[in-house]
């Protein structure tokens, strides 16, 4: 490049810097939200983590608002019983082939006053102490174990209202959850009144880039620029990008929340989860929204019809909403101080 070049470039850019410097401050703002989102998204990340091995941990090991396992650690021969939910006294008899945790253990109803909870004997050197601790490096006992809970749960849930157990809610004795579910018997039965009639469900938000960068770069007026040079196309390149970056992040936003605004208006409780990756899910797109609401049976057309409208909106936006459910109430179980 020769000398007289380079001094139209270097006063071209100059000048682009002098009539830009507002768009460039703009820009390392940007740049750094950005980088700030991706620290804060490492520490949810190791946060989500700790979360989950406490849930997967043994039972003396849990900080959940469920009722506590036998103080000190289980034997390790012998029997335990598992824990799968808590129900009403009159909750119907349960599949005769449902299958628990344990092979050739089946659940069953283990009835007490005011109160019942669906339970299975567990061999605790598979469930024991150590056993889970084995166990629970082992990917697909840990699946087969977690699948076979769900699975109680939701035959449960079929034949009325639950409070549902995390995994690994292990007692020594028969006597000792007796003497538990009666300890605890005020707070189950105000559980069991908050959520009947109730179910819980998830809204998940996935997101087409593509779709969405296209629908961005035309709000954005977006066209490549023409002229001025390399170095004023590169710098005005650069500025279109981040233009059109911060257009789409706007329109995922605000479909976010209007979205969150408009569901949770039909339910009786909600709660914001992290999105999920989709290696864990298997979802196409990026999920961009995860969302756990808990509403009345006699609400939920309303809810779906609202969920509706909120797709036919957004849909040609490249932003798909998808309706899973209902699920044991694992995230409003707890929340008690809601009912009223």
């Amino acid at each position: 490049m020769s000398d007289a070049v380079s001094d139209r470039l270097r006063a071209a850019l100059e000048e682009l810097a002098g009539a830009r410097a507002g768009d460039v401050v703009r820009e390392a703002e940007a740049e750094a939200r950005a980088a700030v989102k991706n620290i804060l998204r490492d520490e949810l990340t190791r946060a989500m983590l700790a979360r989950s091995e406490r849930l997967l941990a043994p039972p003396g090991e849990r900080s959940t608002p469920e009722p506590p396992a036998p103080a000190g650690p289980l034997p390790v021969q012998g029997e335990g019983w598992w824990l799968y939910c808590v129900v009403g006294q009159a909750h119907p008899r349960l599949p005769a082939n449902l299958e628990g945790v344990a092979p050739g253990r089946p659940p069953r109803i283990l009835r007490t006053e005011g109160l019942a909870a669906i339970v299975s004997k567990v061999p605790l050197d598979e469930f024991g102490e150590e056993g889970l601790k084995r166990n629970l490096n082992d990917l697909d006992w840990l699946e087969s174990m977690a699948r076979a809970h769900e699975g109680v749960l939701e035959a449960a849930l079929g034949h009325g209202t639950v409070v549902p157990m995390r995994v690994c809610t292990i007692y020594r004795s028969e006597e000792h959850l007796r003497e538990t579910l009666g300890e605890r018997r005020e707070l189950f039965a105000e559980a069991l009144d908050w959520l009947d009639g109730r179910s819980e469900w998830g809204v998940k938000m996935l997101a087409q880039r593509e779709r969405v960068n296209e629908l961005a770069r035309e709000r954005a007026g977006a066209a490549e620029p023409e002229g001025g040079g390399e170095g004023v196309a590169y710098l005005a390149r650069k500025q279109l990008d981040r233009a059109v970056h911060d257009e789409a992040d706007r329109i995922v936003t605000e479909a976010v929340r209007e979205c969150h605004a408009r569901l949770e208006e039909w339910a009786a409780a909600s709660e914001v989860l992290p999105p999920q990756r989709r290696e864990v899910s298997g979802h196409e797109g990026e999920m961009v929204f995860n969302g756990a609401y808990l509403v009345d049976d006699e609400r939920m057309q309303s809810f779906e019809k609202v969920l509706g409208e909120l797709e036919s909106a957004y849909g040609r936006l490249g932003l798909e909403l998808q309706l899973t459910g209902p699920w044991p109430a694992y995230h409003f179980a707890g929340d008690l101080e809601r009912a009223g």
